[in-house]
This record gives structure tokens, sequence and C-alpha cells, in this order.
């Protein structure tokens, strides 16, 4: 019977060196699947923010069309009563129509800027998920070849007398 505990004890030790291994490498599927799940979801948040930042500067622009719009047509109004010439009136309106076009390009060329941003956002997340994703097929063999170590460590310290 005393014969057999040090049998027992290096089977007991390579038991628990082989569960911790798997404990181990199910902790981290857990850990890594999470941190896909939560990288999708910011992926999508941006993806969606890029989608409104870009209905939101259409909408920009068309509030400063009619704006203007309005805006051209009391400035004839207000020409037309004091007695402006025509010329005159299409001097005021055309500098006012580049005016207002430029306007309205800025807007939509912030809007741009904005979207990109969150685009840009969007593909770096793209490559952190496909960076999880190969880490994760690799887990698998990260925690075999670390439990065999620690298996063959065992039992190399038995054999010197550890």
């Amino acid at each position: 019977m005393v014969a057999l505990l040090p049998f027992l004890a290096i089977g007991f030790s390579v038991l628990s060196s082989i569960t911790k291994g798997i404990l181990d490498y199910k902790a981290d599927i857990s850990q890594t699947n999470a941190n896909i799940e939560t990288e999708r979801r910011r992926q999508k948040l941006a993806q969606e923010n890029a989608h409104l930042a870009d209905l939101e500067a259409l909408d920009q622009a068309s509030q400063k069309r009619k704006e203007q719009a309005y805006l051209r047509s009391k400035l004839e109004l207000q020409m037309s009563a004091r007695g402006l010439s025509s010329v005159t009136k299409e001097l005021w309106i055309g500098q006012m129509l580049t005016e207002m076009e430029q306007e309205q390009q800025t807007i939509l060329g912030a809007g741009q800027k904005k979207v990109q941003r969150y685009e840009d956002e969007s593909d770096w997340l793209r490559g952190n998920i496909d960076n999880l994703v190969k880490s994760k097929s690799n887990l698998g063999w990260r925690h075999a070849s670390s439990t065999l170590g620690d298996i063959a460590s065992f039992g190399l310290s038995k054999r010197l007398g550890g």
C-alpha cells in the first residue's frame, strides 16, 4: 500500500495539471467570446453612428437651404421695394447664392468627416474582432502545451529528487 503512494501522488498531480489546463482554457475561451461580442456591439454602434451622422449632415444642409430660400425671397422683396435695378438685384443675389452654397458645402464636408471617423472606427474594430478570433483558435494549443509543460516539469522534478 505504501508503495502505491508515490504513484497516487504522481497521478493526482497529473490529473490536477490537466484539470487546471482545462479550466484555464474554458475561462480564456469565455473571456475571448465576451471580448468578441463586446467588439461586435461597438462595431455595430460605430456603423449606426456613421449612418446617423450622414443623416444629420443632410438634414442640416436641407434646413440651411430652406433658410437660404427664405432669405433670398426676403432680400428680393426688399430690393424691389427700394427700387433697385435688376442688375443690382442679380449681383446681390448672385453673391448671396455663392455664400449660401459655400455654407452648405461646409456643412456637408463636416458631416462627411464625422461619417469617415465612425467608419474608420468600425474598420479598426473589425480588425480587433479578426485578431480575437485568430487568438481564440490558438488558445487550445497554447493551453495544451502549457499543461504538458507542467506535467513534464513535475516529472522532471520527481526524477531529480524534487
